[in-house]
């Protein structure tokens, strides 16, 4: 079971699957809640593709549930390694909302996580999406986030908790 499964039991594939396809949308309340100069709009667009901050700013992304097959993010040469970071998603479907396992640059990821240094120095991240949740995958000690980052501490559960709970309940209010 992944450190995010131990939080959620299996909650969150489908949580964020939901927020994803539900809260946003081209209506009149299109976006939920108060935007906040755009915040939710861009952890919208990073979930959209497959991963997303939890704590904007550390520089690491948690695996999601990817809404596209494939997606390329193209990179500024001036700034980045990397020209492109692509991400592909086997598999994907609304009624595939769980990973059952990743590769970055062509090698297997047991982490349910990655560096932006990862991101911004190129490549491809590739999903296999499946119908339930794959217990074995992510599971180790080792595969938990960075010490320092918000999962390492005695209340990371609560503090993950909190955060999709509040997204949650703005997206039970449209």
């Amino acid at each position: 079971m992944t450190w995010v499964q131990r939080c959620f039991g299996t909650f969150l594939g489908t949580l964020v699957r939901r927020i994803l396809t539900n809260a946003y949308h081209s209506g009149l309340n299109g976006i939920c809640g108060n935007d906040d100069v755009g915040q939710m709009s861009a952890w919208y667009v990073l979930g959209a593709i497959g991963f997303y901050p939890v704590c904007p700013g550390d520089g690491i992304y948690i695996l999601g549930s990817p809404l596209f097959s494939r997606a390329t993010l193209r990179l500024d040469e001036k700034w980045c390694k990397g020209a492109k970071f692509t991400i592909t998603a086997e598999n994907q479907a609304p009624d595939h909302p769980y990973v059952q396992s990743a590769k970055l640059n062509g090698s297997p990821l047991s982490r349910a996580w990655i560096r932006h240094s990862e991101i911004v120095s190129g490549g491809a991240l590739e999903f296999v999406m499946g119908l339930k949740p794959n217990e074995g995958w992510a599971t180790r000690k080792e595969d938990l986030p960075p010490s320092g980052t918000f999962c390492q501490t005695g209340n990371s559960c609560r503090e993950i908790i909190n955060l999709v709970s509040l997204r949650w309940a703005i997206l039970n209010q449209i």
